[in-house]
């Protein structure tokens, strides 16, 4: 690919893998961008249009892109979910409403008519159901507007849910019954063997599945797996609440208001930790140990508003080398337009001391390279 910048195109979501020697972002005309951070300036390694944004000429943003099987290769989600092979440079398999077919109990093939993928967030490693580890890729979990699904991508299976493969007798239950599990939640088996990208299937079909119909008034917006130690799922929601759901069971085990508007991104800090940003300009750490959860400490004043907030946090660890910043090892990065907050965050900071828990965010101003002013919607 060459480095030339299409001035269409805006940066809708950006990764680095474990030793930070590249960059992976997606874009908003439905690109990844792989950059190899190891050059000054950084260099463009790999550019991929994603297939199944073009084929009815219409261009779905990338909402998230991250590594994935030990960087090997790369989860792309731009409605749908893409496994995208970064040595061959190609979508390896796919899972969408445009291309996924799977079994149903009469084992006629037939779309799958799920949701549109909004974003997902990969298990830690070393967790999950242990009947299902042949040649094993890993588990993820994905967030529809609707539906949290947990997808096991380890499975030489086509497309299905785990009560078919369970009735058909292809998958063993622990249980005599299908697990009941929660309305919000589904579980997905994805054959990324057997499932991928297919003229075929595209200029076959007749018409176009129609979005399923709204469960609730709002809208699930952000998920992290990593809360206790991958036991656990959040996600959260348009409405400022957060939902907290037991992985195996697909049970729901405690929702709260968390923030008044929007949340924007949670990540997981610790077993009981959890920290969640708001529309409402607000970002809190939560102590999920407690009944319900309570706050530890939260900042407030960040820059921008719902859809426009660019997020990011980093726990600093023994390992990195670095010295403790002062305020806590724990930073937020919060950027919208030129405005911006790096701000650290205490995880356990002395709850007699009221005002180490609530702390006003200092914005600062950044331009571009050249020193000119960056426009800002917010």
């Amino acid at each position: 690919s060459d480095g030339s910048i299409d001035t269409r195109a805006s940066i809708t979501c950006m990764s680095t893998n474990a030793s930070e020697s590249m960059l992976l972002a997606g874009n908003s005309i439905g690109e990844v961008l792989l950059f190899d951070l190891r050059r000054q300036p950084p260099s463009l390694m790999h550019r991929q249009q994603v297939p199944f944004n073009t084929h009815d000429g219409t261009v779905n943003p990338i909402s998230q892109a991250d590594f994935f099987n030990r960087e090997e290769s790369v989860l792309v989600c731009d409605g749908g979910l893409h496994q995208w092979d970064i040595e061959t440079q190609k979508i390896r398999s796919s899972l969408s409403r445009d291309n996924a077919y799977h079994n149903d109990n009469t084992r006629v093939q037939c779309p799958w008519q799920g949701d549109r993928f909004v974003k997902f967030s990969v298990f830690p490693k070393l967790s999950g159901h242990g009947e299902l580890i042949d040649a094993s890729f890993g588990e993820i979990a994905a967030i529809t507007p609707n539906h949290l699904c947990t997808i096991d991508m380890r499975c030489r299976r086509s497309v299905a849910t785990y009560e078919q493969l369970v009735q058909s007798g292809i998958a063993s239950s622990c249980c005599e019954q299908p697990p009941q599990f929660d309305s919000m939640f589904k579980q997905l088996i994805w054959n990324i063997d057997g499932v991928g990208y297919s003229s075929e299937h595209l200029n076959s079909r007749k018409k176009t599945i129609p979005e399923a119909e709204p469960l609730s008034s709002f809208k699930l917006n952000c998920i992290t797996t990593h809360c206790g130690e991958g036991d656990w799922i959040c996600v959260g929601s348009s409405s400022g609440h957060i939902h907290l759901f037991d992985r195996r069971r697909g049970k729901l085990v405690i929702c709260w208001k968390a923030h008044s508007l929007s949340i924007e991104y949670l990540q997981s800090v610790s077993r009981h930790r959890l920290l969640s940003v708001s529309a409402d300009k607000t970002a809190v750490v939560w102590d999920l140990s407690r009944n319900p959860p309570q706050k530890v400490s939260s900042i407030c004043n960040l820059p921008g508003k719902e859809n426009t907030m660019n997020i990011s946090s980093h726990q600093f660890q023994a390992e990195d080398g670095l010295v403790s910043i002062p305020g806590g090892d724990f930073l937020l990065c919060c950027v919208t337009g030129r405005k911006a907050v790096f701000q650290p965050m205490s995880l356990h900071p002395n709850l007699s001391d009221e005002d180490n828990i609530d702390i006003k965010a200092e914005r600062i101003v950044m331009s571009n390279w050249d020193g000119s002013s960056i426009s800002s919607p917010s």
